[in-house]
């Protein structure tokens, strides 16, 4: 199994737009669809272990944050 954070970590320097590694750092909202997209770009996990980390990161309380509504 990866390492979340590691992966975390690689995602946000490939993708430094969508993806932060840093929890002091304001997050993004990233698609719905991103794992999807990141598939297609040529991430190699198992399916089973990008929707576990995906959804480690969307639950993360500065993601949540940045999805408040209002929030810039």
């Amino acid at each position: 199994m990866a390492n979340h954070n590691q992966v975390i970590v690689e995602l946000a320097k490939r993708y430094p737009k969508c993806f932060v590694a840093e929890k002091w750092i304001k997050h993004h909202p990233i698609s719905t669809s991103v794992h999807v997209e990141l598939v297609v770009e040529g991430i190699t996990l198992p399916e089973n272990e990008l929707a576990t980390i995906l959804r480690r990161y969307v639950r993360s309380i500065e993601y949540l944050k940045a999805m408040k509504p209002g929030a810039v």
